[in-house]
């Protein structure tokens, strides 16, 4: 009997001992898994944040460059009311003059000039 008893209280002390070691290497791995997930989440957030700062330099740049080229539009227009003006002013210019058939030539060449500038002018705002 009291070999029965010493197996018993030894295999109730292994049991005891392999249930104690699996519940601490349980709670070892949960701590893990709750280690590695809050690892995950701190580096989904640092990387949800780079690219949010990507994005806020991308549409600062963004800004930037569509100013630039509102601006250059502007003068562009600014630019080609005061040639239209001048292209006015020379007409009526001309018009007075007397010798009409020799300021022809200087008016069709001024028009040729003025419809090369605006071709590159149209050039130029298509490229932006």
């Amino acid at each position: 009997m009291a070999l029965k008893s010493e197996i018993l209280e030894h295999v109730f002390n292994s049991t005891l001992k392999f249930d104690i070691a699996q519940r601490n290497m349980r709670d070892f791995l949960e701590h893990d898994f709750v280690t590695l997930k809050q690892d995950i989440h701190m580096m989904e957030k640092l990387d949800f944040e780079a690219v949010r700062n990507e994005i806020a330099q991308v549409e600062a740049k963004f800004k930037g460059q569509k100013d630039a080229s509102d601006d250059m539009f502007a003068n562009l227009v600014k630019s080609n009311a005061r040639l239209e003006k001048r292209v006015l002013n020379y007409g009526n210019s001309v018009l007075c003059c007397t010798c009409v058939t020799s300021w022809g030539y200087v008016v069709m060449a001024f028009g040729s000039t003025i419809a090369i500038i605006l071709g590159v002018l149209g050039s130029i705002i298509e490229k932006h």
